[in-house]
This record gives C-alpha cells, sequence and structure tokens, in this order.
C-alpha cells in the first residue's frame, strides 16, 4: 500500500517536473525575468529580515537587537504590487483555470473606462506593479532606517530580505520592460 502510493507520488512529481521544464522552455526571457523577480520577493516578504537593529555598546544596562520583516509599513505596498503581477500572470497564463469577472454594467455608462483599457496592455500593468514594489521597499527603508532614539548606541540597518526584495522588484519591472519589447 505504502509502497503503491510513493510509486504514485513520484509519477505525479515526475509530470510536474516535466510540465514545469516544457514551460520554462517555451517562455520568453522577459516572463522568467518576471517570474524570478516576482518569486525573489515574495521569498524576501515572507521569509527573510528587512531590517536588523543592533546595539553596538551597552545601551543602559538594555540587551538590543531585533529584525523586521517586510510585512509591516511601506512594505505593504510592495506586497500589493507583488499580489497584482502574480494575478496577472496568472490569469494570462492559465486561462482555463482562473476566470475573470465580467465587469458591471454600470462601468459601461463611462466612457473613459472604454478609452483607457485597450492602452493598458498586460506589460505596462508590470512595469508599473514593478515600480510599486521598488517604491514600497525604498519608503520602507525610509520609514525605519531611522526610527531609533540618538542617545543609544544602535545600529539600523538593511538586511538581506530588503536587498533581495530591491533586486526582484527591479527584476519584475524589467520582466515587464521585456516584455514589452519582445510583444512589440
Amino acid at each position: 500500500m505504502v509502497a503503491q502510493t510513493v510509486a504514485e507520488l513520484r509519477t505525479r512529481m515526475e509530470k510536474v517536473q516535466t510540465g514545469l521544464r516544457r514551460r520554462i522552455r517555451a517562455s520568453s526571457t522577459g516572463e522568467r525575468a518576471l517570474v524570478g523577480g516576482s518569486a525573489a520577493v515574495l521569498v524576501a516578504l515572507l521569509f527573510l529580515p528587512w531590517m536588523a537593529a543592533v546595539c553596538l555598546g551597552t545601551c543602559n544596562g538594555f540587551d538590543f537587537g531585533g529584525n523586521l520583516d517586510g510585512v509591516h509599513g511601506w512594505g505593504l505596498l510592495t506586497l500589493t504590487g507583488l499580489l497584482v503581477v502574480v494575478g496577472l500572470w496568472a490569469l494570462r497564463c492559465y486561462p482555463d483555470r482562473v476566470r475573470m469577472p465580467k465587469p458591471p454594467p454600470q462601468l459601461a455608462r463611462y466612457p473613459l473606462a472604454a478609452r483607457v483599457r485597450p492602452f493598458l496592455r498586460d506589460p505596462l500593468i508590470y512595469m508599473a506593479a514593478g515600480g510599486l514594489e521598488v517604491v514600497g521597499v525604498v519608503l520602507f527603508w525610509f520609514e525605519y532606517h531611522g526610527t531609533v532614539a540618538t542617545f543609544l548606541d544602535v545600529s539600523v540597518r538593511p538586511s538581506i530580505g530588503w536587498f533581495l526584495a530591491l533586486l526582484g522588484a527591479a527584476a519584475t519591472t524589467a520582466g515587464g520592460c521585456l516584455l514589452q519589447r519582445e510583444r512589440s
């Protein structure tokens, strides 16, 4: 029974790996940059610290130190940009599994919506969402880098997650740029 279940799991995993390899080979450079950048931002947001605070001296008798992850303050703006990228990518790559709801009939009364829609192509949305991610990362740094009292000998600096999120957001924006060049 267990051997049969393990064999079924291996077969399923081999099918998934084969499908992923095929999908990666068929994807363009822009799509790879987009997915890679989004994956980097996701890992940085959920698993890595963005800011580290360390006490360099005695700190008035207290031990002080800690980390702050990206799901605080302006990091939520980065999360919003990531959700836009992932949502649009899932909508375009898996149209049979992800369905877009029909727009409400009240929207038809506004001619501006009909005029704006043809100009909002996917690469532009990807670039805007990547830009939103970059702005969120930079504003996060501005928000938290100087919030410690100056009479304490405390160092607040960006950590590995912040740098990974910045690089991933830049890669997402570059992926949108590359997609626009590839599709035009």
